[in-house]
């Protein structure tokens, strides 16, 4: 009788821990499209200053604050600076893109 009860509770949990990955992969996806969150999206500034403010504004996926840990800019885009944060949260790492312009 115990294998009866304990099938559609493995079942149940399975189901419900699929859910939750789906759905933070969503959140990612959509985390991932927004301005800023790739080169080819970095956000325009016109000067690195401009930065910190839209890492403090920033939140993760997860909703969770994120915190800058390093600064470079890119190899074979120069003119693109890359942020690398840490949710606070979560332990996730993130990269934020930014385009500098400066504006005479």
């Amino acid at each position: 009788m115990l294998p009866w009860i304990v099938v559609p509770l493995v079942l149940a949990v399975l189901y419900v821990w699929g859910q939750k990955r789906r759905k933070k992969h969503q959140r990612k996806q959509h985390f991932l499209g927004k301005e800023g969150h790739a080169p080819e999206t970095a956000r325009v500034v016109s000067s690195l200053k401009e930065t910190q403010p839209y890492v403090d504004t920033t939140r993760c996926f997860c909703g969770g604050k994120i915190v800058k840990r390093s600064q470079a800019a890119l190899v074979d885009q120069p003119a693109i600076t890359v942020i690398g944060c840490e949710c606070l949260h979560c332990d996730e790492k993130i990269r934020l893109y930014f385009r500098v312009e400066y504006m005479h």
